[in-house]
């Protein structure tokens, strides 16, 4: 257990827990914007397309989650 906290507390963990919630921070203002753009034209540039795919690629966290689940009640049984 010692030897998990010295790992922790360690300045190179902490910078890189500071880098991963800045990258995150980064990818989630971009989809946002994604997001709004689509909104706003009903369209993607193909630089925004690649960008969602790779960010869907890379954060499938929860691959088998369908995001239709949470609007009109279609949680299934």
């Amino acid at each position: 257990m010692f030897r998990l906290a010295v790992i922790i507390s360690t300045t190179r963990s902490r910078d890189y827990a500071n880098l991963r919630i800045e990258n995150h921070h980064e990818s989630f203002t971009r989809l946002a914007d994604v997001a709004e753009g689509y909104d706003k034209t009903g369209d993607l540039d193909p630089d925004d397309w690649q960008f969602l795919l790779n960010s869907e690629r890379r954060d499938a966290l929860f691959p088998d989650l369908d995001v239709n689940w949470f609007i009109d009640d279609q949680t299934p049984s």
